[in-house]
């Protein structure tokens, strides 16, 4: 049985973890403020998101396909003129 005692050290390190988090003293040794924890878990709100119109919806489609057209445009200059430069590179390194 290799490396239980590994396995039963982590279950007993963990069962310490967690008697900190317990009780109304917050532990034994009282040194573990929980009051952060609970609090923010108490007093947090669901978020509440608004509804986007139709015409907002149909200005953002427009606006991200323009943005993606001028995204395809500058990577096919880019691509066109690396094709370009390393074929002239190719052809000055062989024929010269």
């Amino acid at each position: 049985m290799h490396g239980a005692g590994f396995a039963i050290d982590a279950i007993k390190t963990l069962r310490n973890n967690r008697s900190l988090l317990k009780g109304k003293g917050a532990g034994p040794y009282k040194n573990f403020d929980t009051a952060y924890i609970t609090d923010s878990i108490i007093s947090r709100k669901a978020p509440v998101y608004r509804k986007a119109s139709a015409q907002y919806l149909t200005n953002l489609r427009a606006q991200l396909a323009a943005d993606n057209r001028r995204k395809a445009l500058k990577h096919s200059v880019i691509l066109g003129i690396t094709v370009i430069v390393t074929s002239l590179a190719f052809y000055l390194a062989l024929f010269t």
